[in-house]
């Protein structure tokens, strides 16, 4: 046994003293660790300050803007000034599509590491997610699950409940490090979800609209001259060969057969 001897002349045990010092190691740790956490909620706390006290003065100069990508400008427009090491660069890994070409969620590597950036067009690249191990951990740590599919320029993730969510319409997902992700607008399943992309495209999307009616017209054999014609239908009635129609336009007739 090792002793030392104290001011006085009082012996100390040796193993005394490693724990004196193991104690006061530790409470440095725990008064940084409690440092480090309130700086954190208080960056937090002057983000939400900020975001609020602008969200008003942003709406007033871009009117068209939701709150929700208003709430994102904002949060852009902070974390440029006052946090640049969130616009980083890496390898990339893989893209998942948010809106089409417009906005992506990317998975990046660099050094051991992965990580998920945002980028919406024409705005840099920033960091969403904190730092793992493999994409398969960015995305089960981000979205809750590393399934995912990839449809016509979206990507849908499947939800705790059994629901199906896109990134498009849960964007909170750009503010993850800010505040905590949850979805909160969902598919009853993922046909419902493809079902909608289509339906939203044949809307808003003249050429995808006039495709879809070329390959309508192509599967029931109706001419092409007659797409966006009013035609009058002369008669429908079924046989052997399946359901004939017999159609005129502009004093000429047409017939078209429908195999069953």
């Amino acid at each position: 046994m090792i002793l030392v001897l104290q001011k006085g002349g009082y012996p100390v045990r040796n193993d005394s003293i490693e724990r004196s010092v193991n104690d006061s190691i530790l409470t440095i740790a725990d008064y940084f660790l409690q440092r480090v956490e309130q700086t954190k909620k208080q960056r937090e706390k002057d983000a939400s300050k900020f975001i609020s006290r602008d969200m008003k003065n942003l709406h007033a100069d871009h009117p068209s803007l939701s709150n929700e990508e208003a709430e994102y400008e904002l949060y852009y427009s902070l974390i440029k000034q006052h946090q640049p090491d969130l616009f980083v660069n890496g390898n990339p890994v893989e893209s998942f599509p948010v809106d089409k070409d417009k906005s992506s969620f990317k998975v990046l590597h660099s050094n051991g590491q992965f990580y998920g950036v945002y980028k919406q067009e024409p705005k840099e690249a920033h960091k969403v997610t904190q730092v793992f191990h493999s994409k398969e951990e960015v995305l089960l740590n981000t979205f809750g699950t590393s399934r995912f599919e990839k449809f016509r320029g979206y990507t849908f993730f499947p939800s705790k409940d059994g629901k199906v969510y896109s990134l498009k319409d849960n964007k909170e997902f750009r503010l993850n490090l800010f505040k905590s992700f949850k979805p909160l607008t969902c598919y009853e399943n993922i046909e419902q979800a493809r079902s909608f992309v289509v339906k939203n495209e044949l809307k808003n999307d003249p050429k995808c609209r006039e495709q879809a009616i070329h390959r309508s017209l192509e599967e029931y054999h109706i001419p092409f001259n007659l797409m966006g014609k009013t035609v009058t239908i002369n008669s429908i009635y079924k046989d052997e060969q399946g359901v004939r129609m017999s159609l005129e336009w502009n004093r000429k007739r047409y017939q078209v057969t429908r195999s069953c």
